[in-house]
């Protein structure tokens, strides 16, 4: 009889979420470049995250990071930000705020509600790299009347973001590499200190008499 493997379910969305958050901190932590590297790649990232470059975000995110010297990792993680999940919220977002700047010059845009329901077609059945092609494909079918304030709302929006990501990434990187060095100076001290204890124990001193009595010896004597 043949043997029957049986799938393995999905993982669900807060195990998967607290998976990714885990490996984004290690990546985060333990890379080697300076603070400010990786919270340029952090911000670079970000900034990619809220532009409409679903498909090739973690090239550009890598491109960028690279011709700015910054970390490429933390920035292509960062893409990551935007997702089947948030694609509405940020590129709906972005969009609201372009389409308002590209109205004022007297040029017509597609309707919020016909952007939504675009965005909104691609569902999470068919998994995660399919409904990602589905998103790409959605926003490209707005053209360039939706396309173009899209693009420029999440520039703006992306410029917003990025700035405090870039601080909040510094003073976390920072401060999580001087709490390091300080348990390690902590540890050194103890271990240091245990290593005296030992030798104390192994060799004793040798208490020198008081003075009354060496002086009392040296009168008897006498």
């Amino acid at each position: 009889m043949p043997e029957t493997t049986l799938a393995r379910p999905p993982m669900p969305w807060p195990r998967r979420m607290r998976y990714y958050w885990r490996w984004f901190t290690r990546i985060l932590f333990q890379r080697n470049d300076s603070p400010r590297q990786i919270a340029g790649g952090v911000a670079i990232g970000t900034f990619v995250a809220c532009n409409p470059t679903v498909i090739s975000q973690m090239f550009v995110a890598a491109v960028l990071a690279t011709l700015f010297r910054c970390s490429r990792i933390p920035a292509m993680a960062m893409a990551y930000i935007s997702n089947p999940l948030t694609a509405v919220p940020i590129y709906g977002g972005g969009y609201l705020i372009g389409a308002f700047i590209v109205q004022l010059f007297g040029f017509n845009t597609p309707s919020y509600a016909k952007v939504k329901h675009l965005l909104l077609k691609a569902e999470m059945s068919d998994g995660f790299w399919s409904a990602v092609r589905e998103k790409s494909i959605e926003v490209v079918r707005l053209g360039w009347s939706g396309l173009v304030p899209m693009e420029i709302g999440a520039t703006i929006v992306g410029v917003i973001l990025a700035v405090p990501m870039y601080w909040l990434a510094l003073r976390i990187v920072t401060g999580h590499r001087l709490l390091k060095a300080q348990k390690a100076a902590l540890r050194a001290h103890h271990r240091l200190e245990r290593i005296r204890r030992e030798q104390e124990a192994a060799h004793p001193r040798q208490t020198p008499p008081p003075p009354d009595a060496k002086a009392s010896g040296d009168t008897v004597h006498d």
